[in-house]
């Protein structure tokens, strides 16, 4: 087995190496990518909050398209209330477009509609959000599939990865010192008989 000192540095190290291969090789996003929508990255239309660029603003939103699409990497924050899956292509839409008092905003996939009552969305730490102003919905979709595939991992995501190769290292050292230790267990055995019986009985009378 890998001593346990070795353990907590290993699994930091897998970590650290993950994380660091993850962002070189697919490159750093913003949290939000915005693909077609009419906005200026200063202007005071922007979705996106000014003190947390992960804050996205659904009213602000539906300013810029009358349909709009999303999808994020990670977790969104009260994700439980809102029902989003990561991966998946979302249609954003006011829930009542007339009644401007009324706050909640339709995320709907294949027919299955979430309710939101707020009109801030917002992404935890490591995670990363796409939009599209596009009609289409087949358009939406290849877009954001281009941006999934160069998406960065989740923090949890390279977590349970750097803890299920730390697992597979130790299994693999477990079961090698395992197999060394019965072939010498074997071999042990098959020697004493054989030395046992060449030793001279103790009660054996020698005759000249």
């Amino acid at each position: 087995m890998v001593p346990k000192h070795f353990e907590l540095p290993l699994l930091l190290l897998l970590i650290e190496l993950l994380a660091t291969v993850s962002m070189e090789e697919l490159g750093e996003l913003s949290p939000w990518e915005f693909s077609n929508c009419p906005y200026k990255a200063s202007s005071d239309a922007t979705p996106t909050m000014l003190y947390t660029p992960r804050l996205l603003n659904l009213r602000k939103l539906g300013n810029l398209a009358t349909k709009t699409w999303i999808m994020f990497s990670g977790t969104v924050s009260y994700k439980d209330e809102v029902g989003l899956t990561a991966g998946y292509l979302y249609s954003v839409t006011k829930r009542d477009p007339e009644d401007s008092s009324d706050h909640s905003y339709t995320f709907t996939r294949r027919g299955t509609t979430h309710v939101y009552t707020g009109e801030l969305l917002q992404l935890d730490t490591w995670s990363y959000g796409f939009v599209s102003c596009d009609e289409d919905e087949a358009t939406a979709m290849k877009e954001a599939d281009l941006w999934w595939r160069k998406c960065p991992y989740s923090s949890l995501t390279i977590i349970l990865m750097a803890l299920g190769a730390l697992f597979i290292v130790v299994l693999i050292v477990a079961t090698t010192v395992c197999i060394i230790r019965r072939r010498r267990a074997r071999r042990a055995a098959n020697l004493y008989p054989l030395s046992k019986r060449m030793r001279p009985k103790r009660d054996t009378i020698l005759y000249v």
